[in-house]
């Protein structure tokens, strides 16, 4: 309960006195070039990372091309998940999200600022429509990048094992010619879990090598998507290991420990 309080009174106080600021740019995202969006939005998300006592891990942001926007694929563990992407990524990306969330006090705002697409899971129509919506939006905004987590929503199993990978989720770079980032990420779910309480939560992520539009060309999504399945579970294993050591550190290190560092 002290951390929702925590997270309550500090992370959307922040939000609520600079919500002013986000609404038109959720209102008309054309007007507004990705840049000018996330230099608004990412700060408050920051910030909400900051009150949440998140720890980023990260490895591998070399990796992200700098020349050309590009399809993150992403395993997915809670809802902290898209906050610890946007800390850690500095440039901008939009997610492909439930349509529910469009709806979320201040979250569904934030989410419409960074230019995202929403969809019905329910409704395989609505889906094809959002791929396609994001394959315009890459090929008009040439800096804008999209985050799409394949498993088609966040992980409920209490051992937080991945589900399979919906070949769909890749159908925009391949469409585009544009690389694929790989990400794995873990220890997310802590975040908010109320049966944890620590000085810092460990999240660890890390950025694989691109997958170059050469590349996609000798392979198929449905190929592409099990590899990538297989990859990210395994990185997800190594990290499973680590966490023991992370979480002890998180323990006893105290609050003057940087949000963000790279390496271990």
């Amino acid at each position: 309960m002290i951390k929702y309080l925590r997270v309550f009174s500090q992370g959307v106080s922040m939000l609520m006195q600079n919500m002013w600021r986000i609404r038109p740019l959720a209102r008309h995202p054309e007007r507004y070039s990705p840049e000018k969006r996330y230099a608004a939005v990412q700060p408050l998300v920051k910030s909400v990372a900051r009150d949440l006592r998140c720890r980023f891990i990260v490895e591998g942001l070399e990796n992200i091309p700098s020349d050309t926007n590009v399809l993150f694929i992403c395993n997915h563990q809670s809802n902290v998940d898209p906050i610890t992407l946007i800390s850690v990524i500095d440039r901008p990306i939009g997610f492909l999200a439930k349509k529910e969330s469009e709806h979320f006090i201040y979250a569904g705002t934030i989410i419409k600022a960074l230019g995202s697409v929403f969809m019905d899971r329910k409704n395989f129509k609505d889906e094809v429509k959002a791929i396609m919506a994001i394959e315009k939006s890459m090929r008009e905004n040439p800096t804008q990048s999209f985050v799409i987590f394949p498993e088609g929503t966040r992980s409920r199993d209490p051992h937080h094992e991945m589900a399979s990978f919906k070949p769909g989720a890749l159908k925009a770079a391949f469409s585009e010619k544009k690389p694929i980032v790989p990400v794995a990420l873990f220890g997310s779910f802590r975040c908010l879990d109320k049966k944890f309480d620590m000085k810092r939560f460990p999240v660890q992520v890390h950025f694989f090598r691109p997958i170059t539009p050469e590349e996609l060309e000798k392979t198929s999504t449905v190929e592409l998507a099990k590899r990538l399945e297989e990859e990210i579970k395994e990185k997800v294993a190594e990290m499973r290991e680590k966490d023991p050591l992370l979480m002890q550190e998180g323990d006893i290190r105290t609050k003057k420990l940087p949000i963000y560092f790279k390496g271990m």
